[in-house]
Formats: structure tokens, sequence, C-alpha cells
């Protein structure tokens, strides 16, 4: 990996070494990730708890992104049926549904 790609905010592992990670990880409020080097080589990237779960919500709708293409593609020419459409068949509200669980996937 070249340097030119490491993000701004680097520490280095000799940092985590001198007892200074309390410090390390209170920056992480204010720079959200930060890369660990080794002998200016990166061999870890330290996320805060903020930035992770952005990033795997960003994960999930692009995993919910590619099913519904899938089932799309699946689908082919077949026709359609409209969300509101499904649940008035089904005789169910939007309400009934937000006092569900989401699955499992």
């Amino acid at each position: 990996m070249k340097k030119d790609y490491l993000p701004y905010h680097k520490v280095s592992v000799s940092q985590l070494d001198e007892g200074k990670a309390i410090q390390i990880f209170e920056r992480l409020c204010i720079d959200w990730e930060l890369v660990v080097l080794n002998k200016d080589q990166p061999i870890a990237f330290v996320l805060s708890p903020e930035e992770y779960l952005r990033l795997a919500e960003i994960e999930e709708d692009y995993k919910q992104l590619i099913e519904a293409d899938r089932r799309l593609e699946e689908n082919g020419k077949k026709p359609m049926i409209l969300f509101k459409e499904m649940l008035e068949k089904l005789k169910l509200s939007e309400e009934d549904l937000s006092k569900v669980s989401d699955p499992y996937i």
C-alpha cells in the first residue's frame, strides 16, 4: 500500500507500547479513523464506533441493493405488484409491519 493513499490521521505502534493508548483512542472522537503504522507501514486501522456503524450501514444497504437487483433480474418481465397493493391484498397496514422486528438474514 502506498503511503500516498493513507488517511491523514496516523499513529505509530510504538505510541501504544509507550502507554498512550487512551490518548490515541480519545483522538477517535475527533478523527473517527486512525492508521496504526509500524516502520511507516500500515498494520491496522482503528475506527470510532460511529464510523464503524456508518460503514456497516453502507455495507448492509449495498447487500440489500444487490439482492433487490437480483430479484428484479430473476423476475424478468413478470408484472410487479406495488407495495401498497400487496398490503391491501394481505390485509395488513404499515403500522402492522412496524410492530414486527427485522428478520435475521
